[in-house]
């Protein structure tokens, strides 16, 4: 698992938790479910969020209750490139036209699910 912490353009912060696609319920397993709920409760008072990053699933975490998400591969392209422009990483994946982003399809709803 790889914990990134990516400021958000409009001043909040989320915590991704990476998890390695061959071991998807890896994060769900203890030591690593414990740590990730208390984490994820002190990320919450400072106003940031958790989410757990599985290949094209989220999951978002707050303590005991955890919610589900799918990502569409081209808002996954559209949400790395848009990263790439706002920290001035220069190539040409980075070009991202405002279409680009409006017609980027959005994530489904959340989903609340089991540990």
């Amino acid at each position: 698992m790889i914990v990134d912490v990516i400021p958000q353009i409009n001043g909040s912060a989320v915590q991704f938790i990476h998890v390695d696609p061959d071991y998807p319920t890896r994060w769900r397993q203890e030591p690593y479910a414990s740590d990730i709920k208390k984490l994820s409760l002190k990320m919450l008072k400072h106003g940031m969020t958790t989410e757990i990053v599985v290949g094209n699933k989220r999951f978002r975490v707050e303590g005991d209750n955890v919610w589900e998400t799918e990502i569409h591969p081209k808002q996954l392209e559209v949400e790395g490139r848009k990263w790439a422009k706002h920290f001035g990483v220069s190539t040409t994946a980075s070009d991202l036209t405002e279409k680009e982003v409006v017609e980027a399809p959005k994530p489904v709803e959340w989903i609340q699910c089991q540990w």
